[in-house]
């Protein structure tokens, strides 16, 4: 164990950067590959979790998509199991909402169009996300989305589509209905846990559109993330005008997230013994602007 980075110094064959956060599904370490010179990041569960990290990396690796995360494999430890993913520099959006509140209109299409591209990616190879959260959607500094976490963790409650609340199976629509309660967090700055989003606040152009995703059943819903992109396209074409995307500036959004995390781990690198360290997602997603980096020193 190195105290350094709160975890191993090499990983088969990994060397080992520093830990770069944790969450409900497990801790996540930026590494670099000695052979390919490249940095990779390592996503760590515990022993009683490597059925499920075996599981989201076979699902990760039907996928090739500029919108979806790339796996590059699968390291098996005794004490742990580790997925190793391309590294990607920027924040989710869980961070990037936590810095600087709710999105302008065109941002937050902007996004939730890089990860509905990612979607209907997944869906068209029968792979349903599970969990798509602010949490789930990574942004790096180009402006591009990501996905992560393929439902390792079950859903999120903020963006839970009904059929989840009841243990019901999740489909294509479940993950348009995840991806709708996600896209009016962004524009209103909050999300209602099990309940369905409020569109009062929502402009009266997309509001229709959003209306059909959030429908309470799978078959009133868009069948799957093609058919609401398409859907979401339109109107923002309709209601913003077509050069609608070229105002959107989504790279402006994660420097700021960014930034605000890496004075603070700077000082933890120097002296981690005085620190615990622990990120807020939970919070960002309830829609309180409150840092996500939250150190409380020892």
């Amino acid at each position: 164990m190195d105290e350094t980075t709160g975890g191993p110094t090499w990983v088969g064959g990994y060397e080992v950067i520093g830990r770069v956060g944790a969450g409900a599904t497990g801790t996540v370490f930026k590494a670099r590959d000695p052979g390919l010179g490249r940095f990779v990041a390592l996503k760590r569960v515990p022993p009683g979790s490597v059925g499920a990290l075996r599981a989201e990396a076979s699902r990760l690796a039907l996928l090739d998509d500029p919108h979806v995360v790339s796996v590059y494999g699968f390291v098996e430890e005794p004490d742990a199991a580790y997925l190793v993913l391309e590294w990607v520099e920027g924040a989710t959006l869980a961070e990037v909402l936590a810095t600087g509140g709710r999105l302008l209109v065109p941002q937050a299409l902007g996004v939730c169009r890089g990860a509905l591209l990612g979607l209907s990616h997944t869906h068209a190879r029968g792979v349903v996300h599970g969990d798509v959260s602010t949490s789930n959607v990574l942004v790096d500094t180009e402006g591009t989305s990501r996905l992560i976490d393929f439902g390792v963790g079950g859903s999120t409650p903020a963006y839970r589509p009904p059929e989840a609340r009841i243990g019901g199976p999740m489909s294509p629509a479940s993950d348009v209905y995840a991806a709708a309660a996600v896209l009016v967090h962004l524009l209103t700055g909050h999300a209602t846990p099990d309940t369905v989003p409020d569109l009062g606040h929502v402009d009266h152009g997309i509001r229709p559109v959003l209306a059909t995703a959030l429908a309470p059943e799978p078959a009133q819903r868009y069948a799957d993330a093609a058919a609401f992109l398409a859907a979401l396209e339109d109107a923002a074409g309709r209601t913003y005008g077509a050069a609608w995307w070229t105002t959107a500036g989504i790279p402006a959004l994660v420097a700021p997230a960014i930034a605000a995390t890496q004075p603070i781990a700077h000082e933890i690198r120097a002296d981690p013994a005085r620190y615990a360290v622990s990120f807020d997602l939970a919070a960002a997603e309830k829609g309180f602007s409150a840092p996500t980096l939250i150190v409380a020193g020892r």
